[in-house]
């Protein structure tokens, strides 16, 4: 594949080759590389290099009509000839351009960086992170109680203006950590 090629026309296979994307690689970057990748891959996409940016529109040079070979008469000359890429290709041309920042090199850890890792300390059931608790303790004992008197899991929840799973969720919590069986 030669580099004298400075655009690469993407587009959707046939029979639409509806237009997707045009990318000059003359410049150093492309910026909206990941969103290209992501549209070959769903689309399908073909690539076609060429010298113009539509290579369905453009008037290539062509070799003389009047030449003695009639094989070759009126064919593209080979160095304007453009070419095409399958989807696999495709993808194989563009990820190396994914690469990061102006050299386009992938990212690397300084050493010393990885001598300030430190391993965290294993989590335990006090230490390990979890979602505050919604109920306060003072309205879990409540709940307690007018379970015990035989109200029903929604009129608590409507008493406490809380939901009712909330409330028998945090009771049965409270049950399983003090060892007595989950009410239902």
């Amino acid at each position: 594949m030669t580099n004298n090629h400075p655009y690469l026309y993407i587009c959707k296979p046939s029979p639409s080759f509806a237009f997707l994307h045009l990318i000059d690689l003359s410049k150093p970057r492309i910026k909206n590389i990941v969103e290209i990748i992501d549209d070959v891959q769903y689309f399908d996409a073909i690539g076609i290099q060429s010298n113009y940016k539509n290579p369905f529109k453009a008037n290539f040079i062509r070799n003389a009509e009047n030449s003695s070979d009639s094989l070759s008469s009126g064919a593209i000359k080979s160095h304007d000839r453009p070419i095409r890429f399958s989807n696999k290709e495709l993808l194989e041309f563009l990820e190396p351009r994914k690469g990061r920042g102006k050299d386009n090199r992938p990212r690397k850890i300084h050493q010393n960086s990885l001598n300030n890792l430190k391993k965290n300390p294993d989590w335990t059931c006090e230490s390990r992170p979890s979602k505050p608790k919604k109920i306060s303790d003072e309205l879990v004992d409540e709940a307690i109680q007018l379970k015990s008197q035989g109200m029903s899991w929604r009129k608590i929840g409507d008493r406490l203006q809380l939901n009712f799973q909330s409330v028998r969720t945090a009771i049965n919590r409270r049950n399983s950590e003090s060892g007595i069986g989950s009410q239902q």
